[in-house]
């Protein structure tokens, strides 16, 4: 006797005999991942997902405060031209940029930032290191003793740092400045990047 079962049909490939046997089952658990995934977009918050028309991205690039007032700018940052360092007698690349003042002229965090470093050395004299949550450290040479901050301190943009002297030995003939390195990802850059060095 002859049967009209499909599944015994030698031409019936195995996906479909597959789907034919578990689709009801598939089409249930593509249902409620569906189904899982519409919830879980829409219990979002603000905070986490914001997909709206109106999301609004701040393109300007970060823009910090000058660390000094009324001060004039001596040497500029050279990354690859040599500059005459007249008290070591040498020329060399200045990756800094120096503003000139007199002793005691307060110097400032250029933006909100933690202490890392506070130390002294013979050549570059009282120094302080500000490190940023942008990959931008920020280091003060030539500060007077009275260092205003500590290590692990957090400071705001404006906030004292200290005072402008003339401790950093590799440049005393220069007299009372400070010395303003910056770094990104541990690489110096040129701190024009970031400061509004135009007319100092």
């Amino acid at each position: 006797m002859k049967t009209n079962n499909k599944n015994n049909d030698p031409n019936t490939t195995p996906f479909a005999k597959f789907i034919k046997k578990y689709g009801y089952y598939f089409v249930l658990v593509l249902s409620v991942g569906v189904l899982a995934l519409v919830v879980t977009l829409a219990t979002l918050d603000d905070g986490n997902l914001n997909v709206g028309p109106d999301i609004e991205v701040d393109v300007r690039p970060v823009s910090f405060a000058m660390p000094v007032t009324s001060v004039t700018l001596g040497k500029g940052y050279s990354g690859t031209e040599l500059q005459y360092n007249n008290t070591l007698k040498q020329w060399e690349a200045h990756k800094a940029v120096q503003f000139m003042g007199e002793a005691g002229t307060e110097v400032f965090a250029v933006y909100d930032a933690t202490v890392k470093e506070v130390y002294n050395n013979y050549l570059m004299g009282n120094v302080v290191v500000l490190e940023m949550k942008n990959g931008v450290s920020v280091l003060y040479a030539s500060l007077g003793s009275d260092v205003a901050v500590t290590v692990g301190q957090t400071v705001k943009t404006g906030q004292k740092i200290g005072t402008m002297s003339d401790s950093a030995k590799g440049e005393s003939g220069y007299g009372p400045h400070l010395r303003l390195e910056m770094y990104k990802n541990g690489v110096k850059i040129d701190p024009g990047l970031y400061l509004d060095l135009a007319g100092k």
